[in-house]
């Protein structure tokens, strides 16, 4: 600041107060992030997920493209795989 100590000082607490405010928005956001995972699902997403589980087999309409798993094949699938092969 040329030596302009007051000046200089007065930038330095203004950006030291500003990044204390930035970190502590992140934290609070962070915070009411978490409490909002821990609380689980709305209504709506339950009643959604409900809907979805009396569809068998179907692509998911929420937007992804995971088939359901059909568990007796994938049990089958299993049971095939874990038989020894060939005395080995």
């Amino acid at each position: 600041m040329g030596g302009n100590t007051s000046v200089a000082l007065f930038w330095v607490v203004v950006v030291i107060v500003f990044s204390f405010l930035v970190i502590l928005f992140i934290n609070m956001y962070t915070a009411h992030s978490q409490k909002y995972r821990e609380r689980g699902l709305s209504h709506a997403e339950r009643k959604q997920a409900k809907q979805l589980g009396s569809q068998i087999d179907s692509l998911d309409p929420v937007g992804g493209d995971a088939l359901r798993i059909d568990r007796e094949a994938l049990a089958e699938l299993m049971r095939d795989d874990a038989a020894p092969q060939g005395g080995r």
